[in-house]
């Protein structure tokens, strides 16, 4: 038979030596499938078949669509090495632990244990390579004079390399498109964005968002702002081999059943935009900000990173003043890779006016009945985006589908997606005068002129 191969998307020594494994593997080659993000060791994958097709229906999935983002490269094929890892009883306790007491240190994990100390600090370590546990936290951008907006959209198929250049301005922070489905050769998505707190510029953001509807780029939009934010996992429906949503799958298909028992589910703590004003320099933005990706982050590590990136001298006890200074608007959370959760599906409700337990309804069960979830509330709605095994994708967003239909005002569910842009919100420092606390907005970003012109 003819050896297959594939070649990596692009040039980065990580996914080249990912292709080198999986093109090994394909081809019967006596290697070590290594991943090191993934794993903290090498392992074989079994000689199977099924294995090898969903293998090579990944690689060519890449190819075809072009994706040449890294980190969607690497979680596209991680379903491959997440199949051959073991959650045991006891790391899904201590995972459960440590999501539910993010702040908690190794000494507070012994004691749960009951073991010592030492060991709980080499057990998290461990943990903490085998999940690629992330501890970070969640933001508050208008502590910053800063709105968060997100802008569900529908795009020609056609339109969609230009409208991505368009949609990518110094405000934008993630642009994620359904490239994988086309329905009369349309593409549904979600664009997020931190716009500054000013009138005149939330006016020419909402202005520029019509002008695209008006010129075709874009033939469907709902623009929302996002006022809380929380995130949470669900451990309990892990059943020692897979995520059961069956029963909840039963319970999502009687609507009034939900309606009646909603109030007996655990609601989730928020997240509340302040709309604080306030007064902060250039540097209290950077720190603060890039600190939220990294709580556990050495001190010294940020200060090379400010140095490396935004070329400031910001020395380490400035740094500790900082972070203690913004210490209440830190909203802890511990993110778990590695957990069998390859599926993805957005939805977002607006539920019937003046109809109030709709929404508690859908925050509570949406909270209480997935693996993963994020949750935002918004001018009109709720955004969920969850995590559940690719397996179940499709059952899902039926029933969803199904009871949404009838019951509120108006909603999207967007099954599988493909982040096409990605920064953190550290990114805007530069556009930021401290002396007069403005937002210095270029005059051509969000100017309908320029996209006349570009069109």
């Amino acid at each position: 038979m003819r050896k297959k191969f594939y070649k990596p998307p692009i040039d980065d020594d990580e996914i080249i030596e990912i292709y080198q494994a999986l093109n090994a593997y394909l081809n019967n080659e006596p290697k070590k499938i290594l991943l090191k993000a993934q794993t903290p060791s090498g392992f074989s994958l079994p000689n199977d078949d099924n294995l090898k097709m969903m293998v090579e229906s990944r690689l060519r999935i890449i190819e075809k669509y072009r994706i040449t983002n890294k980190e969607m490269i690497k979680r596209f094929l991680s379903t491959i090495f997440i199949a051959q890892e073991k959650i045991t009883k006891r790391d899904l306790e201590t995972l459960e632990f440590i999501v539910n007491n993010p702040t908690a240190k190794s000494r507070d994990l012994a004691k749960y244990l009951g073991v010592n100390y030492r060991t709980a600090r080499a057990y998290v370590n461990r943990l903490s390579n085998k999940y690629r546990l992330r501890f970070y936290s969640l933001i508050d951008p208008t502590i910053f004079k800063l709105r968060h907006f997100v802008l569900f959209l529908t795009i020609p198929r056609e339109a969609v390399s230009f409208v991505k250049n368009v949609l990518w301005t110094p405000f934008t922070l993630t642009i994620n498109l359904d490239t994988f489905a086309v329905y009369e050769r349309k593409i549904d998505g979600w664009v997020t964005f931190a716009i500054p707190n000013q009138v005149s510029v939330i006016e020419r953001f909402k202005r520029w968002i019509v002008n695209l509807f008006r010129f075709r780029l874009i033939t469907d939009y709902e623009l929302q702002e996002i006022r809380e934010i929380t995130y949470g996992m669900n451990f309990f429906l892990f059943e020692g081999r897979d995520w059961n949503l069956d029963v909840h799958k039963d319970i999502v298909s009687s609507y009034s059943f939900m309606k009646d028992h909603y109030e007996f589910l655990q609601r989730p703590e928020f997240l509340k935009y302040s709309f604080e004003k306030r007064f902060f320099t250039k540097k209290e933005f950077i720190v603060y900000t890039l600190s939220t990706f990294d709580i556990r982050a050495p001190i010294r590590q940020l200060k090379e990173i400010i140095k490396r990136n935004f070329n400031l001298n910001v020395s380490e006890a400035t740094i500790c003043r900082i972070k203690k200074k913004y210490r209440k608007y830190y909203y802890p959370v511990v993110r778990v890779n590695n957990i069998m959760l390859d599926g993805s599906l957005m939805v977002y409700i607006e539920p019937f006016k003046d109809s109030e337990d709709d929404m508690e309804v859908f925050i509570r069960y949406f909270s209480n009945s997935y693996p993963l979830y994020y949750l935002a509330k918004t001018t009109d709605g709720i955004i969920s985006f969850i995590e559940i095994p690719s397996t179940k994708l499709a059952t899902i967003a039926y029933h969803l589908d199904a009871i949404l239909r009838d019951n509120v005002a108006a909603y999207k569910l967007i099954p599988r997606y493909v982040n096409i842009g990605r920064r953190p919100i550290t990114i805007l420092a530069p556009y930021w005068d401290e002396n007069r606390q403005y937002w210095k907005v270029p005059k051509e970003t969000f100017s309908t002129k320029v996209t006349i012109e570009e069109i």
